[in-house]
């Protein structure tokens, strides 16, 4: 029935016709794409288990446990940089060769996507004591069956933030080379697109320890929400401003200084707030913030000092603050670029509510006397 509509509606079936068209003169994966997706994601796994590091541990789940991680992300994107402009000095590849096959690249892992999210769902439903159900099975595929799916000491949901932050960085490097390569510059707003996205994913890198303790981490099922959003969607839609600043072009000196500004503001919030979030979970009352004892509710469980006196949600407006520094070197002369900032905006403002209701359902009247003190949810006098 479907296809006799399309079959009838010229546009719709003008639409199909070039989107078949694109996808197989553009987009149907190739050996070279294959090739890139599992020397990468198989280079990372080799990492995983090879590279040495300080094992972390996260907070106590529902069941009692405390998981383990290995915290080699750092030393193991070193290396990764390491065999990228090895293989490219030795002729193996160019440094453009992640955006030369981007569209074939994004069609692989989405399929690699696919197939991770069946796999976890048989391992789940089938081999594994930590089943979960969400009721039926298309909910099951979407929010995963188990909380932290682990085989042969291999975390998926932990490891997977491995190929979505060095992943988006090598691409956005591939772009900037293939700038340079076709019109023999980096321009500013690529420069400052880089660096600041860089800052971002080392910072992530050097703490990768905190990640253990985070809400995804501790109690987000992995399933296809995460599957896909780790390792495709993120990392190929983030990396649109790169795409958009590939043709040079300046901004006035006094703007960049603003853009500086905007960025750093944003990351200073937060990862201050993420550390004092983080030591207050590991420690408790012990910690201190800005160097003074830190404050909590009346029963310890809710720290109010720090920025978490400003705003209930506070790590958010940071986010926020990053997402549109990492876009203001695109100007404004096109809405291209700041899909990523029109989509991810409302994503979190959406995620901030559903913290809220969590929260006041977590602790009750605990939450109520921490509202009292910490009255702004993310922008202070404003919201």
């Amino acid at each position: 029935m479907a296809a006799e509509f399309v079959a009838k509606t010229p546009i719709l079936a003008d639409a199909v016709k070039d989107l078949t068209g694109f996808y197989q003169q553009l987009a149907a994966p190739t050996t070279p794409a294959l090739a890139i997706w599992f020397t990468f994601w198989g280079f990372l796994v080799v990492c995983y288990y090879l590279v040495p590091g300080p094992v972390g541990r996260g907070v106590p789940l529902k069941n009692g446990k405390q998981l383990e991680y290995r915290i080699n992300g750092f030393r193991s994107f070193v290396l990764l940089l390491a065999l990228f402009y090895g293989g490219s000095f030795a002729g193996w590849w160019t440094p453009t060769v992640i955006y030369d096959n981007f569209w074939p690249l994004f069609t692989v892992v989405n399929y690699f996507s696919f197939a991770q999210v069946l796999f976890l769902y048989i391992k789940g439903r089938f081999f594994s004591n930590e089943f979960e159900t969400h009721g039926n099975v298309l909910a099951d595929l979407w929010y995963g069956v188990e909380l932290n799916p682990r085989m042969l000491g291999f975390d998926f949901k932990y490891f997977a933030y491995r190929p979505l932050i060095m992943g988006w960085a090598l691409l956005i490097l591939s772009i900037v080379h293939h700038q340079y390569a076709v019109y023999g510059v980096v321009s500013i707003p690529m420069g400052l697109y880089l660096l600041f996205t860089w800052w971002y994913t080392i910072d992530y890198l050097w703490v990768e320890h905190k990640i253990c303790t985070t809400w995804d981490i501790i109690a987000e099922h992995f399933g296809f929400g995460l599957v896909w959003g780790d390792h495709a969607f993120y990392p190929f839609f983030y990396s649109i401003q790169a795409h958009y600043l590939i043709e040079p072009f300046e901004l006035h000196p006094v703007a960049y200084l603003a853009i500086v500004a905007v960025f750093f503001t944003g990351y200073t919030i937060f990862r201050q707030a993420n550390n004092q979030k983080d030591e207050f979970k590991r420690v408790g009352k012990k910690a201190k913030i800005w160097g003074k004892p830190v404050t909590t509710t009346k029963d310890g469980r809710l720290l109010t000092s720090g920025w978490w006196g400003v705003g209930r949600h506070i790590n958010y407006l940071g986010d926020i603050l990053i997402a549109v520094g990492w876009t203001l070197p695109c100007g404004f002369s096109s809405l291209i670029p700041w899909t990523h900032s029109m989509f991810f905006i409302p994503f979190l403002m959406h995620r901030e509510h559903r913290d809220e209701q969590r929260m006041r359902e977590k602790y009750g009247a605990t939450y109520q006397e921490y509202c009292r003190v910490a009255k702004y949810r993310i922008f202070p006098f404003i919201y």
